[in-house]
């Protein structure tokens, strides 16, 4: 195989796996909005809960909010994270 042809093949699987790796990140997203809006109904969680998703990885950010970390459990076994015993 030539030169030129391996670069083809390389920038090709190259762009495709970026366009599944987008469909995989949206889809991710629809999921978690999908089951944060099932656990704040489930749980009567405040809006508030918002502002701790949107700075939870900023660096210093501290959670201060135990509704949070409710909506946080919640997501979780929503996702299958843990198993049903919380594990």
């Amino acid at each position: 195989m030539g030169l030129s042809l391996r670069l083809l093949v390389v920038v090709v699987a190259a762009i495709l796996g970026a366009e599944c790796s987008q469909d995989v990140i949206k889809q991710m997203t629809i999921n978690f909005g999908k089951a944060l809006d099932t656990c704040r109904k489930e749980l009567d969680l405040p809006d508030s809960i918002n502002a701790d998703f949107y700075n939870f990885w900023k660096e210093g950010y501290e959670l201060s909010n135990r509704h949070t970390g409710c909506a946080i459990m919640c997501l979780s076994s929503k996702l299958d994270l843990v198993d049903p015993e919380g594990k």
